[in-house]
């Protein structure tokens, strides 16, 4: 399984692992970082870990967060992710396709 069938496999809601890439179906991670998870709508939220987004991690889990970009119905900032945006199962000012 590649990183791109990761992020295609969070989308649909089932698992899937390649490398540093991981998803259970609901959260999406990079390394042990989460970079995604599905709100109580079903809506799969992605936090924007690059420097574009506020909080550069790695340029790994930079990669990670592009490809699963296509995949998101939103993309929330690094920052309002930190603040609670992810970890509480909120999405706040989220931007959706």
């Amino acid at each position: 399984m590649t990183n791109v069938d990761v992020a295609s496999q969070w989308a649909r809601g089932r698992r899937g692992t390649s490398g540093n890439m991981r998803t259970d179906g609901a959260d999406l991670f990079s390394y042990w970082l989460k970079i995604g998870h599905t709100d109580g709508r079903g809506r799969k939220v992605l936090a924007d870990f690059s420097k574009a987004g506020g909080r550069y991690y790695s340029a790994t889990t930079s990669r990670h967060v592009s490809l699963a970009r296509g995949a998101a119905d939103a993309v929330i900032s690094a920052r309002e992710a930190v603040a609670g945006g992810v970890t509480n199962g909120t999405i706040g000012n989220a931007l959706y396709r």
